[in-house]
Parts: C-alpha cells; sequence; structure tokens
C-alpha cells in the first residue's frame, strides 16, 4: 500500500531492477492496482454469494454455457461439476 499526498491509500504493484551495466543503480516501477483489487474483491464477494445459492438450493439447477455445455448441475441437495456437451 502506498499513501498519497492526498492522504489517500492505495494499493501499488511495486517492481525494481539493478542496472546491467553498474549495480550501483536501480529502476523502480510502481503501479496504482487499487481498481483491479477492488473488483477482484467484489468479483469473489458475488462469486461466494451465488455458490451459497446454488449449493443451499433444494430444488433442481442447472448451468450452461455460451454454447450449451453443462458446466454445473444441481439434483435433490447434491452438487456436481459437469463438464458435457449439449444433450
Amino acid at each position: 500500500m502506498f499513501l498519497r499526498k492526498s492522504h489517500a491509500v492505495v494499493n501499488v504493484l511495486l517492481s525494481s531492477k539493478m542496472s546491467a551495466m553498474r549495480h550501483t543503480h536501480f529502476v523502480a516501477i510502481k503501479q496504482d492496482v487499487t481498481e483491479q483489487k477492488r473488483l477482484e474483491e467484489m468479483l469473489q464477494n458475488n462469486e461466494n454469494k451465488y455458490r451459497v445459492l446454488f449449493e443451499d438450493a433444494a430444488d433442481a439447477h442447472w448451468l450452461m454455457d455460451e454454447r450449451a455445455f453443462w458446466i454445473a448441475i444441481r439434483l435433490r441437495g447434491r452438487c456436481s461439476d459437469a463438464r458435457q456437451g449439449p444433450g
């Protein structure tokens, strides 16, 4: 984490490398990854909510991808990770 002049805390990715010719200098690159971290946390929270809804449901549910491949099937309290083609 990094503190900006505005006192805002941001997540950063820091990379550094020593100079190839002389080992007296190095180059550092700092990249703000705050938005990426926020989106990763949001995605993880949504996945957790969805998983709870799917796994705790008493009804039959199924998921298919855009090519009509089965992704997951839940029948009467049992869940399987089914990777099958159409049909």
